[in-house]
This record gives structure tokens, C-alpha cells and sequence, in this order.
């Protein structure tokens, strides 16, 4: 195996800079057979040389731990090969031999232990056996509360937290897929929990939570995922339209989180979790009529987000509040908003999307995370895609 010639003192501890690597952690090391070596030195310009008997005067009485390439020895005996001159000197880090090493050894990047094989990769969709299981162990048996979860978004999110050994209380209309959702989940440490409810009706939605305080004691994280749009313009929608985006959209949001709040007070809950499914059009608007309306609302959102946390804060309580806000995701949302299943998914096709699994992934990111780190805002996109 031979080993690449580096340019030159001064290159290599410029390079090892900008990589922030200790520039003076360097091993001695020979250069290998290579019949190019001399070509190289030639060839660049910046490529020094350093006189041996300077270098040592130099470096004489410093601790630096920088080391001299010896001159070009060959490793083999090959009668040809090229010598370099006694006063041709060179350094290469220890980092980059490890990292060649490593690379040689482990074939990824990554140093693999004595006699051991490589671990085996994580499967796209795995739930489970990732590193932040541990994280997710203080979760085990409470209860979590997910809004719009007969499909989409909100079932994968269900699915995930069951995974994860949570009680969830699925909430939505369509009461029949919630206990399809449900059945699929059986054998699972956690369970879903199928429960109906009109958001748009406040005295469902207060009925609701005193059922859940009488069943399950309370809440404990409370992710509102529900949201809906009309297919109208600013200048077409009528009053009826923009009052039911607003009243799923913003006003169930905020009355949701207030009464999980007051669930988590109620029990001296500490460290509860609120996680408001958001859009990237929380943060933008885009040149799509039929969603300015959509996009104030979830503006709305991000604003509330913000004002909530700096009220619980205020309030001097270590729950946490975060948005997630996700690029296009590939759910019935736009079918349901257009009305029209194939043309939907002709539109999906047509652009990269996330799955609603990627989301759910990052709820449990949150989840996971140490109490002492809120993570506030999460913005995610498709990779490749337009910026909304």
C-alpha cells in the first residue's frame, strides 16, 4: 500500500486548520514505494522543503510533536525505484492515518471493535432499537394526546408512540379507521385509544379531556396535528370557509394546549411535552391562491407557538413546546382540500415529497431529547424540492 505525498508543511497545517484538527499531533511515518513522488514535488509549486539540519535547529528545544517524514525510502527493493535527497522532509497527521484506518478496517468511516463485525444498518422505517430508545424509556405507560389521527400525519405519529410503549388517545371524525388503526397496533407495549370528536365544537372538545382525565388521569404530551384547508382563493372564500379553517386550525390549537396544560398542572407533571404540527407556510407564502388563507392560519401557528413558550417560561414551569413545520408530505390532505384522489396524486408524483413517517420521526426526536433541551422549531423539507 502506498501512501499519497502531501504538498507541503505549510499546506497540510492549513488544511488541518480549516478541519479543526490538532495540526501538531503528527506521527513519523515513512512514505511508500511510489514512482510519482518525485513527479509531485516538482510539479506543485507550493510543495517546500525544509533542510534537515534547519528543521532540527528549529525545533530543537520546543515540545511541538510535529515529525519528520524521512526522506523518500522505498519499502521494497526494488533496484529502480527512485531516492529522494537527504534534506527532502515531510509530515502527515495522525488523524488522517487513523482515519485511513479506519476507513481500511471498517470500510465506512467508522472504527469497528477488535474481532467484531459491523454493525448492521437501521432499516428505512425502523421505530424501534435506535439510539434514542433510552431517552424514550421516561414515557413508557403515560399519555399522549394526537389530533388528526385517522390518517396521515397523525397515524403515523400514533404509531410511532405506541411503538414506543405510550398510551395515545387518537382523536378524530372518522371514528371507524381510528379503531382500524387501533386493531393494526394490538401486540404493541402501548395502545391507541379511538376517540371521536368534533375539534370545531368547544363543548366536545372540553367533554373530551374530562373523559380523559376520568379514564387515563391526564395528559402528558398533546400534539395537534388536525388541520384543514379550503381549495378558494382569499378573493373567492367566503366567511363560512375562512371561520372553519380558522376554528380547526387555531382555535382548537390553542384551546387543546391550555386544557393539557391545565391537565399536566393539575397532577404536578413537570415535564410535559406540547408539539404543534406546523408548515413550512407557517413561514412563508407562496404564489398558490388556494392556500394564502391556509397559510395565515398557520402562521397564526408559529406565533402561538412562540407566545406559549415564553409563557411557560414565564410561568416558571419546565414544560416544552415545539413546531414542527414540514415541507409537501404525500397524505390525503390535498385530496381532501381539492377533491380529487387522482389528481393529487399526480401532483405527489410529480415533485419529491416527504412520507408522513418522516415527520412522526421527528416527533420522536423530540421526545427523546434530554429534559433539559427544548427543541423549539424544526423546519424540514424533501430533499431537492422547492422551497415551500
Amino acid at each position: 500500500m502506498y501512501l499519497r505525498a502531501y504538498r507541503s508543511v505549510y499546506g497540510i497545517k492549513n488544511r488541518l486548520t480549516s478541519l479543526g484538527v490538532d495540526k501538531t499531533n503528527c506521527e513519523k511515518i515513512y512514505v511508500g514505494k511510489s514512482h510519482n513522488i518525485p513527479n509531485i514535488l516538482n510539479q506543485h509549486e507550493r510543495a517546500k522543503t525544509i533542510p534537515s539540519t534547519k528543521y532540527s535547529e528549529r525545533h530543537s528545544n520546543s515540545d511541538t510533536k510535529m515529525s519528520i517524514i524521512e526522506p523518500f525510502e522505498e519499502l521494497s527493493n526494488t533496484s529502480s525505484s527512485r531516492q529522494a535527497t537527504n534534506n527532502q522532509l515531510m509530515v502527515i497527521p495522525q488523524e488522517i492515518m487513523r482515519y485511513r484506518s479506519m476507513r481500511r478496517t471498517s470500510g465506512n468511516g467508522f472504527p469497528k471493535a477488535q474481532g467484531q463485525p459491523n454493525p448492521a444498518p437501521v432499516q428505512p422505517g425502523a421505530w424501534t432499537n435506535l439510539p434514542h430508545d433510552v431517552e424514550m424509556d421516561r414515557w413508557v405507560g403515560r399519555v399522549a394526546l394526537v389530533t388528526g389521527a385517522s390518517s396521515g400525519i397523525g397515524a403515523a405519529i400514533c404509531k410511532v408512540l405506541v411503538c414506543h410503549g405510550m398510551t395515545v388517545i387518537g382523536v378524530a371524525r372518522r371514528f371507524e379507521k381510528l379503531e382500524a388503526l387501533a386493531q393494526g397496533l394490538l401486540g404493541n407495549s402501548g395502545a391507541l385509544k379511538p376517540f371521536k370528536c368534533d375539534l370545531k365544537n368547544d363543548a366536545e372538545v372540553l367533554e373530551m379531556f374530562s373523559v380523559i382525565k376520568s379514564d387515563y388521569g391526564g395528559v402528558d404530551v398533546r400534539i395537534n396535528n388536525a388541520g384543514m384547508s379550503h381549495n378558494q382563493s382569499l378573493l373567492d372564500g367566503t366567511p363560512e370557509q375562512w371561520r372553519e379553517m380558522l376554528d380547526i386550525n387555531v382555535v382548537s390549537v390553542c384551546l387543546c394546549t391550555s386544557q393539557a396544560i391545565k391537565s399536566m398542572k393539575d397532577r404536578n407533571v413537570d415535564d410535559g411535552q406540547i408539539i404543534h404540527i406546523n408548515s413550512t407556510l407557517g413561514h412563508r407564502v407562496v404564489p398558490w391562491p388556494q392556500l394564502h388563507f391556509y397559510a395565515a392560519t398557520k402562521h397564526a401557528m408559529t406565533a402561538l407557538t412562540e407566545g406559549m413558550r415564553q409563557e411557560l417560561r414565564e410561568g416558571n414551569t419546565n414544560f416544552r413546546i415545539a413546531s414542527i413545520s414540514p415541507g409537501l408530505v404525500a397524505t390525503e390532505f390535498l385530496a381532501q382540500m381539492i377533491n380529487d384522489g387522482a389528481a393529487a396524486k399526480k401532483m405527489y408524483e410529480s415533485v419529491p415529497c416527504l412520507e408522513a413517517k418522516d415527520v412522526a420521526s421527528s416527533v420522536l426526536h423530540i421526545l427523546s431529547s434530554p429534559v433539559h433541551v427544548q427543541i423549539h422549531d424544526v423546519i424540514m423539507r424533501p430533499t431537492g424540492s422547492m422551497n415551500w
